[in-house]
């Protein structure tokens, strides 16, 4: 853990940097370590805020959960390009340069 932050907004959030070696594949497989790496915070309904960081500090994923938004709370997921997140579900398209549309299921 790089650094741990309290932030007194939605009745107390933690900010979480986390910078493992190697990054990349700890970004890419990060679904259940984030409940072990929040703990109780994970389990009771509080906000946070984790993000993966290489040995430049530059940011490789960004998971956010933010309680009382709709019936179960929203969360927020950020990966930088290259990095495929199994805690992402429904991976993002990328739409080519020049392309007005993403092209259709169907052909």
């Amino acid at each position: 853990m790089v650094a741990a932050h309290y932030v007194p907004f939605l009745g107390g959030t933690a900010d979480v940097v986390v910078q493992p070696d190697p990054p990349a594949p700890f970004a890419e497989q990060v679904g259940q370590k984030v409940v072990t790496l929040l703990g109780p915070l994970a389990r009771d309904g509080r906000a946070y805020l984790v993000t993966v960081v290489d040995s430049t500090q530059a940011p490789l994923l960004v998971l956010g959960w933010t309680p009382g938004v709709g019936q179960a709370g929203e969360g927020v997921a950020w990966q930088a390009p290259g990095i495929r997140s199994d805690a992402i579900f429904g991976q993002p398209v990328i739409v080519a340069p020049g392309e007005r549309s993403l092209p259709h299921p169907g052909g």
